[in-house]
């Protein structure tokens, strides 16, 4: 069963464009969905979902990173870092997700725990577009008052280049941030440029119809 899963992730397709952040988060979604499924209906076995998961992650990863960063963009110490780290981060959760499938199957609670990836997916194409955009200037903008958290009030209007933003954690829409008091679960606010031009979040996932910028 490893090999021909292996067989599977060596044939995927060679894209001409890389695909949005946005679509990558539906890929990845729509991935362990299928794993999640097949894992309730025991068609395959925990380490064949942590083997699938694990590489498709990393795949995706990698082109939102770039989607972001600029297909120009060469890989540093500091690039490679902050993927392999992202990527270790997030693995740790799959075995937790395993469980609550092999639990409670593929009910709403674990759907949400998807989303929730889709969202962390689609934020690592914000942090290559910073890594390649250091010394742009970006402003903080606040987004609904009503939820937006200690952390967000105080940054609004700080214009820094994006290298400071990233220096210091602060990254709107970033889901589990440590350096927001929100944590970025539901934020609104957004990085924009001296013309009023969203920077981040790429992904502007809180409009019923999600827009997505074409290009950077």
């Amino acid at each position: 069963m490893i090999g021909a899963l292996i067989a599977i992730l060596k044939r995927r397709p060679v894209v001409k464009s890389l695909p949005k952040s946005a679509a990558n988060a539906r890929d990845f979604l729509d991935t362990l969905s299928d794993l999640g499924g097949r894992l309730d209906r025991k068609e395959i076995s925990k380490n064949e979902f942590l083997f699938t998961a694990e590489n498709e992650l990393k795949f995706l990863a990698e082109a939102s990173f770039l989607e972001g960063a600029g297909t120009k963009f060469f890989f540093d110490t500091e690039s490679e870092q902050y993927l392999s780290d992202w990527v270790r981060e997030q693995a740790k959760w799959l075995p937790g997700l395993i469980d609550a499938i092999k639990t409670n199957g593929m009910d709403d609670n674990v759907r949400r725990r998807l989303n929730l990836w889709g969202d962390s997916l689609a934020a690592v194409g914000g942090i290559g577009h910073i890594m390649a955009n250091r010394d742009v200037y970006g402003t903080w903008i606040s987004g609904d008052t009503n939820r937006s958290c200690d952390t967000c009030d105080e940054l609004n209007g700080v214009r820094k280049p994006l290298g400071w933003f990233l220096d210091h954690g602060y990254i709107p829409g970033q889901p589990g941030s440590k350096s927001l008091s929100c944590g970025g679960w539901g934020c609104c606010c957004r990085i924009v440029d001296d013309e009023e031009k969203r920077l981040l979040p790429i992904v502007w996932r809180w409009q019923k119809k999600p827009r997505y910028i074409t290009s950077l």
